[in-house]
């Protein structure tokens, strides 16, 4: 299954990707990378930085699932 996660380097997702690689899945993050990129490089993961406002749809060519996790934790503005 090829799974596109937004907001796949969040708190939730560094957790949840790597484990949906470990299930056999080809995984596409979509992420901005505002904290940084801990996610491992991985033959069966495609990393995108792009803000999740403005998704192309080229993204969802051959998706199977898509997992929504994008958030602004600790958001400055309030």
């Amino acid at each position: 299954v090829k799974v596109l996660v937004t907001g796949g380097s969040g708190y939730i997702g560094s957790v949840l990707v790597p484990r949906l690689i470990q299930n056999g899945h080809q995984v596409v993050v979509v992420d901005r990378f505002f904290f940084g990129d801990s996610l491992q490089e991985d033959s069966q993961l495609t990393k995108i930085k792009a803000d999740s406002r403005d998704l192309d749809k080229s993204y969802f060519k051959g998706i199977d699932a898509v997992i929504d996790l994008v958030a602004m934790s600790n958001d400055p503005s309030g």
